[in-house]
């Protein structure tokens, strides 16, 4: 049986990416979680993932901002990656940063532990501090899915 699973609107569980300087280590955050139930998963099956996020950069300099897919077992919490990280730097004339991801996972092995998909970001400049936000722009990014049983 195939499912699909959608954040829909105003999703966002967080609104803003610390930017810390490069030197630190950066501030991973689930921004989108999609609780794909209590049963886990089979070997063999498909995730068929599709996700978007914008983010604005009002802090007068360059911010590299990063995404990936996590596969993760506690809500909230970055799981494994399930894809690598992309990103780029989001300049002051560009002010706001796109990121969309389409990505096809085959499930490699029974996972019988609840599953979350999420969208995991993290945002870091050398001009960054503990202060600086890079801005989620609420209700303009979705994480959706489809799970299709194995065959």
């Amino acid at each position: 049986m195939n499912q699909y699973y959608s954040t829909g609107n105003d999703a966002e569980r967080v609104s803003t990416l610390p930017v810390p300087t490069i030197a630190t280590s950066v501030h991973k955050r689930v921004v989108y979680e999609l609780d794909l139930g209590e049963a886990g998963m089979l070997a063999g099956e498909i995730l068929q993932i599709t996700a978007a996020i914008e983010v604005t950069n009002d802090l007068g300099y360059n911010v590299s901002f990063v995404t990936n897919l996590t596969l993760g077992t506690v809500t909230g919490v970055p799981g494994m990656e399930i894809n690598e990280g992309a990103g780029e730097n989001v300049t002051p004339s560009m002010h706001h940063g796109e990121r969309t991801i389409a990505r096809q996972w085959r499930v490699p092995t029974n996972m019988p532990l609840h599953r979350y998909v999420q969208l995991t970001c993290w945002a870091a400049s050398s001009r960054g501090g503990s202060t600086a936000r890079l801005a989620i722009m609420r209700d303009y990014g979705h994480l959706d899915v489809v799970r299709w049983a194995p065959i």
